[in-house]
């Protein structure tokens, strides 16, 4: 992948968050547990300094537990500094995060997210696991992350207006280049683009008779490993 390609995009290939994420709620951990011990216990004394200091106006980890409690108005439970359950307080928090994040991943535009309209039925990173050869399987993934020379990545740099960004491969005028045209119309790859739908159509009959989003769908959320070598060989040998 270029070094221009989204670092959130990378860790949703292979099914990976944030670590700052995981971090979070390991701090809340660590909070729930220090304030559930006895107040002669140092760990306490040293948690009650920390606390008098942020109340003060000092930053500190405690800082960061307050206005996370706060911003999911739990501002009951830092005032108390009681929880009655901790699960249900993590499960909460966690919730809370992997939506905050979910949110940031759907205004990045990708061809996966232009499919995400109650389409993906299967694990977006399920074909990392397929056993095909690597070099095709990093090309459909440059497909499926933007991570390509396509007109329409090109023409951000150079800043090209989106609806100028035309494929110079083909003689279609002014057919504007993305995945979906590389992928289904561009003319220069018509012979190799047949014969990927041919041995897609192999394993999957009804693919002929799909519109052209399932048929993206298809390719780029590939449900076993054939199709996925397909889709890959064919962006190996025709990518720019």
């Amino acid at each position: 992948m270029y070094a221009s390609t989204s670092n959130i995009l990378a860790r949703n290939e292979i099914g990976r968050v944030p670590i700052s994420l995981l971090i979070t709620i390991q701090i809340l951990k660590y909070w729930i547990h220090i304030i559930s011990l006895n107040e002669d216990r140092i760990l306490y004394q040293a948690y009650k300094s920390k606390k008098d200091l942020d109340e003060k106006g000092h930053t500190s980890w405690v800082t960061f537990v307050r206005e996370l409690l706060y911003r999911l108005k739990l501002k009951e439970i830092w005032e108390t500094q009681y929880v009655c359950s901790a699960s249900d307080l993590l499960q909460k928090v966690k919730h809370h995060l992997f939506t905050k994040y979910e949110e940031v991943c759907q205004h990045i535009h990708t061809p996966i997210a232009e499919l995400s309209d109650g389409m993906l039925k299967v694990p977006v990173e399920l074909y990392t696991k397929f056993n095909i050869p690597v070099k095709y399987r990093k090309s459909l993934t440059r497909i499926r992350l933007r991570s390509n020379r396509l007109e329409i990545v090109r023409g951000k740099y150079s800043k090209v207006p989106v609806g100028e960004r035309v494929c110079k491969q083909c003689n279609q005028n002014n057919a504007f280049e993305d995945e979906s045209h590389f992928l289904l119309f561009c003319g220069k790859h018509s012979k190799s683009r047949e014969k990927m739908f041919q041995e897609i159509a192999l394993l999957l009959p009804l693919f002929v008779q799909m519109t052209q989003k399932e048929k993206m769908y298809t390719m780029l959320v590939p449900p076993n490993a054939q199709i996925a070598l397909a889709v890959g060989r064919f962006a190996y040998d025709c990518l720019p």
